[in-house]
């Protein structure tokens, strides 16, 4: 193969023009970088309000991956908590939660753009979550945001605590309450 790359290769100088994407070594063609994200909890259900609503003001959900819970968080979510929170984990697989937070995520853009909402104007309110009782727990966040001139909404999501850290959760969504 790597003859036949070459006599292609040195045809096509000789012809004056570029070998094909094809013919050329494969040490040329660029590959993607590898996955380089790790998972990465935040210090508080605060923090992670902050950084969801920094990516609903940019409508960019990638920011928020590495703050979702992973199989690692997973693991030890089913291995160190209640018998609750562990039936409301085994809901999710892994890649569940990803999926199921990106697919909020969109919702909640999408819901924002009926209730004609300007996310790059919106401002934190309030951020309200119940206390966590144990060390592995799942806790409901209220990120309460405005927008000039328009009444104050919620966007409501589940975070996960694991050994003083929090990730992300579905269910990700802005209550009905605040689409009438």
């Amino acid at each position: 193969m790597a003859t036949y790359k070459l006599f292609l290769g040195i045809a096509t100088i000789l012809a004056g023009s570029p070998a094909p994407l094809w013919a050329q070594a494969s040490a040329t063609v660029a590959t993607p970088p590898p996955d380089s994200q790790q998972t990465t909890g935040a210090a508080s259900a605060e923090a992670l309000a902050t950084l969801l609503h920094q990516a609903l003001q940019n409508t960019n959900f990638k920011p928020l991956l590495v703050y979702l819970a992973d199989k690692q968080v997973y693991d030890g979510l089913l291995q160190a908590s209640t018998t609750p929170v562990r039936e409301a984990i085994m809901l999710y697989t892994p890649d569940q939660i990803q999926l199921d937070f990106q697919r909020g995520f969109n919702d909640v853009i999408r819901t924002g753009a009926v209730l004609e909402v300007n996310w790059a104007q919106t401002n934190v309110q309030a951020v309200t979550t119940a206390a966590a009782s144990d060390s592995a727990a799942i806790v409901p966040v209220q990120l309460h945001l405005s927008t000039p001139g328009s009444p104050g909404f919620v966007v409501q999501f589940s975070a996960a605590l694991l050994n003083g850290y929090y990730y992300y959760l579905p269910p990700l969504f802005i209550p009905s309450k605040d689409l009438d």
